[in-house]
């Protein structure tokens, strides 16, 4: 709303569509008009208050590259075996 009503001058929030599997802009150029009409270009850099995390090998979001299990097998939770104890002994399944 601080942008509509322009409150806050010195911050305006946007929405932006960007891609994924590209890196993101850290800067954009914006153009602003003058009273006297003389159109004056500013560099602005962008703060992203959100970035899901994304595997660019899986295509998912909610893990990275770090986190992944097809890179990273060793990292997905050990299956553990269930023991079940029987009248002569142990028995694993």
């Amino acid at each position: 709303m601080a942008t509509l009503n322009k409150t806050r001058p010195s911050c305006a929030r946007v929405k932006v569509e960007v891609d994924i599997m590209g890196e993101f802009p850290t800067r954009i150029n914006v153009g602003m008009r003058k009273k006297t009409g003389e159109v004056v270009e500013k560099w602005v850099p962008i703060k992203y208050d959100y970035v899901p995390k994304y595997c660019k090998t899986c295509k998912l979001q909610g893990h990275n590259e770090r986190e992944c299990f097809v890179i990273h097998p060793e990292l997905y939770p050990k299956e553990e075996k269930e023991v079940v104890v029987v009248a002569h002994g142990t028995k694993k399944r």
